[in-house]
């Protein structure tokens, strides 16, 4: 819906319909979808209303919440992956994000220890496929093929910095979300699964190593409460657009 409103010139509800996208998976503000030249020249006012809507949520529910807790979490993931780093070192320090200080740590050049085996994959070059191997294992829970390991560790080398291979230069994954319950709700259990129409394109630094950083819960009852007024004046100011366009 978002893209669709942007090539129809309605910019402001394209840019709330996305950063609501944004605000419900976090995690797709990392995808190259959103870096694409057509994107450029609203991408600014897109991080301006994800921080309006991040505060004003924040601003209605209390620190103590578990809900506020989790939207400082993210927001300080979205700070990090813009290049803000003091933003978002005062969003994760309310939080107590223990990747998200080692991140940031290395984004400063000022290296803290840690355990995660992505981290010490760039921190010790010499051991890098070893470590990569290791963060693969984790996040797959299978042996990685030696392709995935060879794509990481040449993206790391041509890379001046630990957020320039995040950012730039790691591997990217295309597919289609697919309806999982749509057989069983359908009675329709011998056919294919349907899927989306939007190819997703992912960053699978994040996706696979980092993504404590910007957590995208399947299900949350409370994320969903908060973000349903936003979603109801987004399609009221969408109706009233419509119907002022017919007249």
């Amino acid at each position: 819906m978002g893209q669709s409103l942007l090539l129809q010139n309605k910019t402001d509800l394209g840019v709330q319909a996305i950063a609501l996208e944004i605000i419900r998976d976090p995690i797709f503000v990392t995808s190259p979808l959103l870096q694409t030249p057509q994107m450029a020249p609203v991408y600014p006012q897109l991080q301006a209303e994800l921080v309006r809507l991040y505060q004003q949520i924040l601003k209605n529910h209390p620190e103590q919440d578990p809900l506020s807790a989790y939207l400082q979490q993210c927001l300080g993931g979205m700070y990090w992956w813009w290049g803000d780093y003091p933003a978002a070192t005062t969003a994760w320090q309310r939080e107590g994000a223990t990747l998200g200080e080692a991140v940031l740590a290395i984004a400063n050049n000022n290296p803290i220890p840690t355990d995660t085996p992505i981290l010490q994959a760039w921190l010790a070059p010499q051991q890098r496929r070893q470590w990569i191997t290791k963060a693969l294992l984790q996040a797959k829970q299978a042996p990685p093929n030696p392709e995935e390991v060879q794509a990481i560790q040449a993206g790391m080398e041509r890379s001046a910095s630990f957020d320039q291979w995040v950012k730039q230069n790691a591997p990217l994954r295309q597919y289609f979300r697919e309806r999982a319950g749509f057989g069983v709700l359908s009675r329709h259990i011998d056919g294919p699964l349907p899927h989306d129409f939007l190819p997703l394109v992912e960053n699978t630094a994040v996706t696979q190593f980092l993504a404590e950083l910007l957590p995208s819960p399947e299900y949350s009852p409370a994320l969903d409460i908060a973000l349903q007024p936003i979603r109801e004046s987004l399609w009221q100011a969408l109706g009233d657009a419509n119907r002022s366009a017919r007249s």
